[in-house]
Protein backbone atom coordinates (compact mmCIF):
# COMPACT_ATOMS: atom_id res chain seq x y z
CA UNK A 1 0.00 0.00 0.00
CA UNK A 2 2.96 2.03 0.50
CA UNK A 3 4.65 1.75 -2.60
CA UNK A 4 1.57 1.98 -4.40
CA UNK A 5 0.79 5.40 -3.08
CA UNK A 6 4.00 6.60 -3.19
CA UNK A 7 3.72 5.77 -7.16
CA UNK A 8 0.80 7.96 -7.32
CA UNK A 9 2.41 10.68 -5.62
CA UNK A 10 5.66 10.46 -8.24
CA UNK A 11 3.12 10.47 -11.29
CA UNK A 12 1.05 13.39 -9.91
CA UNK A 13 4.46 15.54 -9.74
CA UNK A 14 5.27 14.18 -13.22
CA UNK A 15 1.56 15.04 -14.22
CA UNK A 16 2.32 18.60 -13.11
CA UNK A 17 5.52 19.03 -14.87
CA UNK A 18 4.17 17.40 -18.15
CA UNK A 19 1.05 19.95 -17.61
CA UNK A 20 3.95 22.65 -17.71
CA UNK A 21 5.78 21.71 -20.58
CA UNK A 22 2.52 21.22 -22.52
CA UNK A 23 0.63 24.50 -21.83
CA UNK A 24 4.07 26.15 -22.76
CA UNK A 25 5.24 24.08 -25.93
CA UNK A 26 8.73 23.02 -24.48
CA UNK A 27 7.74 19.51 -23.83
CA UNK A 28 11.19 17.72 -25.68
CA UNK A 29 10.07 14.72 -27.77
CA UNK A 30 12.50 12.10 -28.47
CA UNK A 31 11.82 9.41 -30.85
CA UNK A 32 13.58 6.15 -31.43
CA UNK A 33 12.80 2.90 -32.24
CA UNK A 34 10.63 1.56 -29.75
CA UNK A 35 9.34 -1.93 -29.10
CA UNK A 36 5.69 -1.01 -28.53
CA UNK A 37 4.67 -4.45 -27.29
CA UNK A 38 7.44 -4.54 -24.30
CA UNK A 39 6.31 -1.05 -23.45
CA UNK A 40 3.14 -2.13 -23.16
CA UNK A 41 4.07 -5.01 -21.20
CA UNK A 42 6.17 -3.25 -18.85
CA UNK A 43 3.74 -0.22 -18.23
CA UNK A 44 1.15 -2.90 -17.08
CA UNK A 45 3.37 -4.83 -14.91
CA UNK A 46 3.09 -1.82 -12.77
CA UNK A 47 0.04 -2.43 -11.78
CA UNK A 48 0.01 -6.13 -10.75
CA UNK A 49 0.25 -5.13 -6.99
CA UNK A 50 -2.92 -3.05 -6.94
CA UNK A 51 -4.70 -5.03 -9.27
CA UNK A 52 -3.70 -8.27 -6.56
CA UNK A 53 -4.67 -5.93 -3.54
CA UNK A 54 -7.97 -5.09 -5.33
CA UNK A 55 -8.66 -9.00 -6.42
CA UNK A 56 -8.70 -7.33 -10.11
CA UNK A 57 -7.85 -9.23 -13.03
CA UNK A 58 -5.20 -7.55 -14.91
CA UNK A 59 -5.31 -8.71 -19.11
CA UNK A 60 -3.26 -8.33 -21.69
CA UNK A 61 -3.61 -9.22 -25.20
CA UNK A 62 -0.52 -8.42 -27.92
CA UNK A 63 0.11 -10.26 -31.43
CA UNK A 64 3.01 -12.84 -31.20
CA UNK A 65 5.37 -10.86 -33.29
CA UNK A 66 6.81 -7.51 -31.43
CA UNK A 67 5.57 -4.47 -33.03
CA UNK A 68 8.23 -1.39 -33.44
CA UNK A 69 7.77 2.22 -34.52
CA UNK A 70 9.85 4.99 -34.03
CA UNK A 71 8.47 7.26 -31.39
CA UNK A 72 8.93 8.66 -28.23
CA UNK A 73 8.68 5.53 -25.42
CA UNK A 74 8.96 8.20 -22.73
CA UNK A 75 5.14 9.82 -24.15
CA UNK A 76 3.63 6.33 -25.23
CA UNK A 77 5.00 4.93 -21.38
CA UNK A 78 3.32 7.90 -19.49
CA UNK A 79 -0.01 8.12 -21.34
CA UNK A 80 -0.57 4.52 -20.77
CA UNK A 81 -0.18 4.64 -17.51
CA UNK A 82 -2.02 7.52 -17.23
CA UNK A 83 -5.10 5.90 -18.81
CA UNK A 84 -4.43 2.63 -16.23
CA UNK A 85 -4.43 4.95 -13.37
CA UNK A 86 -7.60 6.21 -14.24
CA UNK A 87 -9.16 2.85 -15.18
CA UNK A 88 -7.41 0.99 -11.97
CA UNK A 89 -9.25 3.93 -10.15
CA UNK A 90 -13.01 3.38 -11.12
CA UNK A 91 -12.66 -0.47 -11.38
CA UNK A 92 -12.86 -2.24 -8.03
CA UNK A 93 -14.14 -5.49 -9.33
CA UNK A 94 -13.91 -7.56 -12.48
CA UNK A 95 -11.00 -6.88 -14.91
CA UNK A 96 -8.90 -3.90 -17.10
CA UNK A 97 -7.73 -5.30 -19.94
CA UNK A 98 -4.86 -4.03 -22.05
CA UNK A 99 -5.37 -4.55 -25.78
CA UNK A 100 -2.18 -4.00 -28.58
CA UNK A 101 -2.60 -4.41 -32.48
CA UNK A 102 -1.43 -3.05 -35.59
CA UNK A 103 -3.73 -2.39 -38.41
CA UNK A 104 -3.32 -0.69 -41.78
CA UNK A 105 -0.06 1.05 -40.88
CA UNK A 106 -1.61 2.07 -37.49
CA UNK A 107 -0.82 1.17 -33.23
CA UNK A 108 -4.27 0.43 -32.03
CA UNK A 109 -4.45 0.20 -28.07
CA UNK A 110 -6.98 -0.24 -26.00
CA UNK A 111 -7.27 -0.16 -22.26
CA UNK A 112 -10.93 -1.53 -20.90
CA UNK A 113 -12.39 -1.77 -17.80
CA UNK A 114 -15.20 -3.09 -15.98
CA UNK A 115 -15.60 -0.19 -13.23
CA UNK A 116 -18.38 2.12 -12.59
CA UNK A 117 -17.71 4.56 -15.91
CA UNK A 118 -18.00 8.47 -16.43
CA UNK A 119 -20.47 10.76 -16.86
CA UNK A 120 -20.47 12.01 -20.80
CA UNK A 121 -20.13 15.50 -19.80
CA UNK A 122 -17.01 14.70 -17.90
CA UNK A 123 -15.45 12.90 -21.12
CA UNK A 124 -16.38 15.74 -23.24
CA UNK A 125 -13.88 18.14 -20.87
CA UNK A 126 -10.90 15.77 -21.31
CA UNK A 127 -10.35 17.39 -24.78
CA UNK A 128 -9.92 20.71 -23.41
CA UNK A 129 -7.47 23.24 -23.04
CA UNK A 130 -4.59 22.30 -20.32
CA UNK A 131 -4.58 25.95 -19.86
CA UNK A 132 -8.04 26.02 -18.60
CA UNK A 133 -6.92 23.42 -15.99
CA UNK A 134 -7.64 25.27 -12.40
CA UNK A 135 -4.98 24.55 -9.53
CA UNK A 136 -6.91 22.59 -7.60
CA UNK A 137 -7.05 20.31 -10.37
CA UNK A 138 -3.63 19.09 -10.18
CA UNK A 139 -4.09 15.58 -9.33
CA UNK A 140 -4.75 16.69 -5.77
CA UNK A 141 -8.58 16.27 -6.08
CA UNK A 142 -9.47 12.81 -7.09
CA UNK A 143 -11.08 12.06 -10.32
CA UNK A 144 -10.20 15.71 -11.94
CA UNK A 145 -9.09 13.92 -15.12
CA UNK A 146 -5.51 15.48 -15.03
CA UNK A 147 -4.13 12.14 -16.16
CA UNK A 148 -6.58 12.00 -18.58
CA UNK A 149 -6.01 15.03 -20.18
CA UNK A 150 -2.28 14.80 -20.04
CA UNK A 151 -2.32 11.44 -21.33
CA UNK A 152 -4.56 13.18 -24.76
CA UNK A 153 -2.17 15.76 -25.37
CA UNK A 154 0.62 13.39 -25.01
CA UNK A 155 -0.94 11.38 -27.82
CA UNK A 156 -1.33 14.42 -29.88
CA UNK A 157 2.18 15.67 -29.40
CA UNK A 158 3.06 11.99 -31.41
CA UNK A 159 0.60 12.44 -33.86
CA UNK A 160 -2.03 10.33 -32.75
CA UNK A 161 -5.22 10.49 -31.30
CA UNK A 162 -7.40 8.97 -28.29
CA UNK A 163 -10.81 8.57 -27.71
CA UNK A 164 -12.94 7.83 -24.56
CA UNK A 165 -15.90 5.70 -24.57
CA UNK A 166 -18.15 5.33 -21.27
CA UNK A 167 -21.17 5.36 -19.22
CA UNK A 168 -22.22 5.64 -15.86
CA UNK A 169 -22.27 2.00 -14.55
CA UNK A 170 -20.88 0.22 -17.87
CA UNK A 171 -17.47 0.62 -17.63
CA UNK A 172 -14.98 2.64 -20.29
CA UNK A 173 -12.95 2.08 -22.91
CA UNK A 174 -9.63 4.30 -23.97
CA UNK A 175 -8.55 4.11 -27.13
CA UNK A 176 -5.18 5.34 -28.64
CA UNK A 177 -4.56 5.17 -32.27
CA UNK A 178 -0.93 6.52 -33.67
CA UNK A 179 1.15 6.02 -36.82
CA UNK A 180 3.46 3.64 -37.30
CA UNK A 181 6.71 5.03 -38.53
CA UNK A 182 8.17 1.87 -39.64
CA UNK A 183 5.67 -0.84 -40.21
CA UNK A 184 6.76 -4.41 -39.22
CA UNK A 185 5.44 -7.48 -40.56
CA UNK A 186 2.36 -8.86 -40.43
CA UNK A 187 1.26 -9.99 -36.97
CA UNK A 188 -0.47 -12.96 -35.35
CA UNK A 189 -3.21 -12.23 -32.17
CA UNK A 190 -2.22 -14.36 -28.88
CA UNK A 191 -5.06 -14.66 -26.57
CA UNK A 192 -4.96 -12.12 -23.46
CA UNK A 193 -2.52 -13.14 -20.80
CA UNK A 194 -4.19 -12.99 -16.85
CA UNK A 195 -1.58 -11.11 -15.12
CA UNK A 196 -3.13 -10.73 -11.51
CA UNK A 197 -6.46 -12.11 -10.39
CA UNK A 198 -7.75 -15.58 -8.62
CA UNK A 199 -5.34 -17.70 -11.11
CA UNK A 200 -1.66 -18.66 -11.06
CA UNK A 201 0.38 -14.84 -12.70
CA UNK A 202 2.23 -14.99 -16.27
CA UNK A 203 5.44 -13.49 -16.07
CA UNK A 204 5.84 -11.00 -18.94
CA UNK A 205 8.86 -13.05 -20.15
CA UNK A 206 6.52 -16.24 -20.19
CA UNK A 207 3.95 -13.86 -22.22
CA UNK A 208 6.44 -13.24 -25.21
CA UNK A 209 7.83 -16.45 -25.11
CA UNK A 210 5.35 -18.65 -24.48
Amino acid sequence: MIRVSSDRLLKLLNSILSVAHLSSGTLDEKTELTDVTLISQKVLAEYVTEAEEKNINLLISVPEQKIESELDPSHLGHALSHLLDHAMSLTQKGEILLDLRQDEGQLIFRISDTGGGMDPKFVESISQSLDAIQPDEFGLKKGSGLGLRVAHRLIEQMGGKSDIFSAIGAGSTYCITLPIVRPSSKTTERPPIRLSGPFEKASLGESRES
